[in-house]
């Protein structure tokens, strides 16, 4: 097992660094980067709920286009001109978000980030805490990333989701609407290999999105789901042979449900990950990863649900257990006030092991 999720690199003026994940950076208040300089859209592109593009979840820099146009994205030539955008939000809400390449100064975008120089950061010390110039992430430099947000429709009504982002009744996408999306992107984005990560509503009640990623995965794309870990173990265990599988734990439907349903629901995606390490298959590159949700009022439970995984999958590889925080519905961009100091106390102290 794995807590460390610790993706972002945080660079200061001399080269030394310090490294958190998403949901540290959260939790700690290290993604309030108004005026910073991003590359959101020139290597990642972020798809809404009803195919509306833009460069990052934020959506700085505009609308570009909807995947459902099957003459392509409309405003391509704007991303590719490689024009950073200054960020003018209050705070850096998403992980996909994040991990796109920032400086803090615009000056440092020739330094670090051109054809040249891009991948060739060699770093000194690391440190426990850097005031950062640059943000940054490797996989960034490896393919290109798409966020894309498939549909509303979830089964779960968790009350810290916002109406825009879930629902009961959208119809339901399918493999030939996918294909045309696919065929939009692939007229000026995807010309290399990229990382999708779905999300929604929930993918896994779409009954062509495993045929999609299938379909993805033919053509050696990265897959990475978000799920809230309802669907069935068997389901589970096939997603796992070709998607990284990221597991949000709500925790009003870990009392609903009971915390075995889940537990399985993870065993089995482990399971099909541990069998590629002994088969040499493609499934033993694919994490499991599991999200704990901590809403306020729920620390016994998420302290529960926490241990329990841990004593459970201490021993598998390819796993991630972390904690985030979740935010105002009628403000995406923060956090909701209503969090005690000892759920603070305790995310941050999971989150720097």
């Amino acid at each position: 097992m794995s807590l460390d999720n610790n993706n972002l690199i945080f660079i200061d003026k001399d080269l030394n660094y310090t490294t958190l994940s998403a949901e540290s950076a959260h939790s700690l208040n290290r993604n309030h980067l108004k005026g910073w300089y991003c590359s959101a859209g020139l290597r990642s592109l972020y798809i809404d709920f009803d195919g509306n593009v833009f460069r990052g979840v934020c959506g700085e820099g505009g609308w570009m286009g909807n995947v459902n146009n099957p003459n392509g994205i409309v405003h391509m030539k704007q991303l590719s001109d490689h024009e950073w955008i200054e960020c003018t939000k209050q705070v850096c809400s998403c992980g996909a978000d994040m991990a796109i390449p920032k400086v803090k100064n615009k000056g440092d975008i020739s330094k670090f980030f051109t054809e040249h120089t891009r991948g060739k950061l060699f770093l000194r010390t690391r440190l426990k805490d850097v005031d950062p110039i640059v943000i940054y992430t490797r996989e960034h430099e490896m393919f290109k990333t798409i966020t894309w947000d498939i549909g509303r429709k979830c089964n779960f009504d968790c009350w810290y989701c916002s109406s825009n982002s879930h629902n009961t009744f959208e119809s339901v996408k399918n493999l030939d609407m996918f294909k045309v999306a696919l065929s939009s992107l692939s007229k000026g984005f995807v010309n290399e290999r990229t990382k999708f990560i779905f999300t929604g509503g929930e993918p896994t009640i779409y009954k062509d999105y495993l045929p999609f990623v299938k379909l993805l995965k033919e053509a050696d794309h990265i897959i990475h789901t978000t799920t809230n870990g309802s669907n069935l173990v068997s389901y589970y265990s096939e997603l796992a042979k070709y998607s990284d599988i990221v597991f949000s734990i709500h925790l009003n439907y870990v009392k609903q449900f009971g915390i075995e349903k889940f537990l399985n629901n993870i065993q089995a995606a482990i399971d099909t990950t541990s069998l590629g390490y002994k088969e040499d298959s493609e499934s033993q590159h694919n994490w499991v990863i599991v999200r704990i949700m901590l809403d306020p009022g729920n620390l016994d439970i998420a302290r529960e649900v926490y241990a329990q995984c841990a004593a459970q999958f201490e021993e598998s590889s390819n796993f991630v257990l972390s904690v985030d925080l979740v935010h105002q519905t009628e403000n995406s961009h923060l956090l909701h006030a209503d969090y005690t100091d000892a759920e603070l106390e305790w995310i941050n102290s999971i989150n720097a092991q």
